[in-house]
């Protein structure tokens, strides 16, 4: 199931630019990897009953329910989660709406480590296609903190991403 995030606090941790052919026209693309923390929630978007598969409570409870902080399985490794987004939109937010920079996107997959204490660094990859002056914005924000906000649009007739 995709996800959305919604001005998601992360660091733009790296910036790939290469050129994609549309039919015989070449056109510029991008692939940035956003490295963040989201709340273990979080896994209950993608997989009802996920969360609660990596992790166990304490006698704690908050608000919406159950608080789970403690990794079952601390040896497990990172996982690759196939998110499968096709035609999304991808928003790096700046300082006012003017200076927000949003694009179609596609999202395949992403990278789940949950963390003790109820957190989960998550690791995603979206492509997409800016103008030239755009690609410069994007690579003026490598190794900075940004908000970003990632989300699905609709598309029944259309497969997911393999």
């Amino acid at each position: 199931m995709p996800f959305n995030l919604k001005k998601q606090k992360g660091t733009f941790a790296h910036l790939n630019v290469r050129e994609e052919k549309h039919g015989e026209d070449p056109v510029l693309a991008v692939d940035v990897k956003i490295k963040t923390d989201v709340h273990n929630k979080f896994l209950d978007e993608l997989s009802p009953g996920m969360r609660q598969a990596l992790y166990t409570g304490a006698a704690q409870t908050d608000i919406e329910g159950d608080h789970l902080t403690m990794l079952r399985f601390p040896q497990l490794q990172p996982l690759k989660w196939t998110v499968g987004i096709v035609d999304g939109e991808f928003t790096v937010h700046g300082s006012t709406k003017a200076e927000d920079l949003t694009f179609a996107c596609q999202v395949k997959d992403a990278i789940l480590a949950p963390k003790e204490g109820g957190t989960v660094e998550l690791t995603f990859q979206a492509a997409v296609l800016p103008t030239p002056e755009q690609s410069g914005a994007l690579a003026g924000l490598l190794g900075r903190d940004v908000k970003v906000s990632v989300k699905p649009v609709e598309q029944p007739d259309k497969p997911p991403v393999e």
